[in-house]
């Protein structure tokens, strides 16, 4: 049993190993939740900012991550009620520490000059329980929306653990979902992050290996199905869709092309400038919820209007 548990141990260790060696973040947001409470006493400051660097640097020599992005100005993100980053930094700018915030550091967190990135962004936000409340979390949905981890201090057994639920709100969806914040320098190569990581690397689409002629469409016989069966034709020559599942229930107050998406691969979608807000659920060659996002993005970009 002993030896079964050490060889386990360590096919995790090669498995976990190997993942990391292929799987590049090359930037990270930063957690401005992980900013309260403020450190008391110059002690904790020091100790604060040398665990976040080494959490920096431990990030880039594992998955090359260069920049931490910032929602504001480091003289607007406090350490305690009188100094800020940008001040412990002046204070203490001999120190190796200093030389990497500085050297890590962008802004704005979001470069809404990218079109892609700024459309993303303006349609997602993401939040996250803590305490008992439901709060906004602008680091988390800047990472959400670049695809990586949060990074932050570790300033509360809440940031201990690195994986977080989160819910992501994005074009009249919902999703709920697990996101890491990278808090101390060891959350970089635990087995739930690297597992993340192989989930949420660079996305690779799968097309489909079915012809458009042996794709199936299976809807109901009811009003509009007419309707839903010209707008199948389109779907199906989608590279990323392999059929049509079924018609669903008429969605009255839907007001968006993306219904769900489910696990498993597939999109509910909705005609909703159609009288019924016609509805059908569609099969996509989504391996996981990240792969399937893209493709229901690709879809409503593509096909999302009359």
């Amino acid at each position: 049993m002993i030896l079964w548990m050490n060889g386990h141990h360590k096919c995790l260790n090669w498995y976990k190993q190997t993942i990391m060696a292929n799987k590049i973040f090359k930037q990270a947001c930063f957690n401005e939740l992980s900013v309260e409470p403020v450190c008391k006493s110059e002690t904790e400051k020091h100790d604060r900012m040398v665990n976040f660097v080494n959490t920096i640097k431990k990030a880039n020599d594992v998955y090359g991550t260069k920049l931490v992005r910032y929602q504001a100005n480091l003289c607007d993100i406090h350490l305690d009620e009188k100094d800020s980053i940008q001040d412990y930094c002046t204070k203490n700018i001999h120190n190796p520490e200093v030389g990497v915030i500085l050297s890590s550091q962008t802004s704005p967190q979001v470069d809404l000059d990218d079109d892609i990135i700024a459309e993303k962004y303006i349609e997602t936000k993401v939040t996250i329980e803590k305490d008992g409340s439901r709060i906004e979390a602008e680091g988390f949905t800047a990472a959400f929306v670049y695809n990586t981890f949060a990074i932050g201090f570790d300033s509360d057994e809440f940031w201990a653990n690195p994986l977080h639920k989160i819910q992501v709100a994005s074009n009249g969806q919902t999703l709920d979902t697990e996101w890491p914040c990278l808090s101390r320098p060891e959350h970089v190569e635990e087995d739930t992050v690297a597992l993340w990581v192989d989930a949420h690397s660079e996305l690779e689409l799968v097309k489909s290996t079915l012809s458009v002629q042996d794709k199936t469409v299976n809807l109901r016989d009811d009003h509009g199905k007419d309707i839903l069966a010209e707008h199948a034709k389109r779907l199906l020559k989608n590279d990323y869709v392999d059929g049509i599942l079924n018609s669903l229930p008429f969605k009255p107050t839907s007001t968006t092309y993306i219904d769900k998406i489910n696990p498993g691969g597939t999109i509910d979608i909705v005609l909703f400038w159609t009288d019924r807000r016609l509805s059908m659920r569609v099969k996509t060659t989504g391996r996981n919820i990240q792969e399937t996002q893209a493709i229901a993005d690709i879809l409503r970009r593509k096909y999302g209007h009359s």
